[in-house]
């Protein structure tokens, strides 16, 4: 029985599973990735769009599916979006929602997200905070741009790997920039 998946595009026109998901060969230039090994992306409207300007990859396929045996296309691949709520990264930092997963939400067409209630599921101190505000108000962004599909940046934008590039999600981690790489175990 094929799955019930229901998402829409921009004018509420439903999408094909085509539009939805897309299957790829897993990280080409990772030598210890099986050569047989395939991996699902989401690339619904609302994601591949607010994905790709996160990740600063024009090119990306989609946001990657956990691969791993127990969360196989059920939660974000944790390798790219570490602690995100939907991932299976819990264990790599403070959990929380993001944008990403409303958008996922709206792109079904059964929700409308309210960007402003994401983030963490913990209040942070006034010195995160400053942190985080500034690293999400430099950006290079267009405000006059209003055909943009993607939401205004919110307390659950994404910040791990933000204009990293194409390399970082389709990537060996093994050549990720020294800032997301562990000094010790």
């Amino acid at each position: 029985m094929k799955p019930d998946r229901q998402f829409i595009d921009g004018t509420g026109a439903l999408l094909q599973d085509s539009d939805v998901v897309t299957i790829a060969p897993a990280l080409p230039n990772d030598p210890a990735a099986p050569q047989d090994r395939l991996v699902q992306y989401i690339r619904t409207p609302k994601v591949l769009a607010m994905a790709r300007e996160h990740f600063g990859c024009s090119d990306l396929p989609g946001v990657p599916l956990e691969d791993t045996p127990l969360g196989r296309g059920a939660h974000w691949e944790a390798r790219v979006l570490g602690p995100e709520f939907m991932s299976y990264g819990s264990g790599s930092g403070e959990s929380f929602i993001s944008d990403l997963t409303l958008a996922l939400l709206e792109d079904t067409g059964h929700y409308v997200a309210n960007y402003s209630a994401a983030g963490r599921f913990l209040p942070s101190t006034a010195q995160e905070e400053a942190a985080i505000a500034e690293s999400f108000f430099t950006a290079d962004s267009d405000p006059e741009q209003v055909d943009d599909p993607t939401p205004p940046r919110s307390p659950g934008a994404l910040r791990f790997g933000r204009g990293a590039g194409c390399d970082f999600v389709l990537g060996n981690p093994r050549e990720w920039p020294s800032t997301y790489l562990c000094s010790s175990h």
